[in-house]
């Protein structure tokens, strides 16, 4: 195997270090998949970069008026009682939701 997966930007031996983090057993062509995605993300990343992007304030909408921002007050919390009233299940001041992961 290449080092750098066909077509693509990202090392092999960084593929491996990623899928190792994450936990993922990979095959060989598990790993040239990855890499030939990771490769991907990161050019489209870079032409990002070289459009500006990186500088751009993405907070902004251009033309927009700017709106006054209101100061930072600390405020009374709204209560457990309140924050469950509408919850379907409660339970001991808590939120119950459906197991959605199996262990």
């Amino acid at each position: 195997m290449a080092d750098r997966p066909a077509g693509g930007s990202t090392p092999i031996a960084e593929v491996r270090r990623i899928a190792r983090l994450a936990g993922l057993e990979l095959d060989e062509a598990g790993i040239e998949r990855i890499g030939r995605e990771l490769g991907s993300i990161l050019e489209s990343m870079s032409s990002l970069d070289e459009a500006g992007a990186a500088t751009h304030d993405h907070g902004s909408v251009s033309g927009a008026p700017s709106l006054p921002l209101r100061e930072d007050a600390v405020e009374p919390c709204l209560g457990a009682e309140a924050a469950l009233g509408n919850a379907p299940d409660p339970a001991r001041g808590l939120f119950r939701v459906p197991r959605s992961l199996d262990e």
